[in-house]
């Protein structure tokens, strides 16, 4: 989706991994999401996904009406591991491809 990005306030793209209700848990490189390992077919084979912390685990819950946002450049994109959650309201519009 398309983001006005907390960091910086300008236009971000970046995949939802998480929605209101859902939870995030990274754990040795991996994000688990309700549970279950998150499939990223999109990502470079062996990509690992580490928090911006000094704390390698880190589990978040999505509020109402937000979203737990990761960028596709694990290493160096600021995503929702660094600035948290996205509102509903910093929402802009989705992004579609087709193929």
């Amino acid at each position: 989706m398309v983001i006005r990005d907390p960091a910086d306030h300008g236009y971000s793209v970046k995949r939802v991994i998480a929605v209101g209700g859902e939870s995030v848990h990274f754990v040795d490189g991996k994000v688990i999401v309700n549970g279950e390992v998150l499939k990223e077919p999109y990502l470079k084979a062996g990509t690992y996904t580490f928090t911006y912390s000094k704390e390698r685990e880190q589990f978040i819950t999505c509020g109402e009406d937000q979203y737990f946002v990761l960028g596709d450049n694990r290493l160096v994109s600021i995503d929702s591991r660094a600035y948290g959650t996205v509102s509903r309201q910093d929402v802009l519009g989705r992004v579609m491809i087709n193929n």
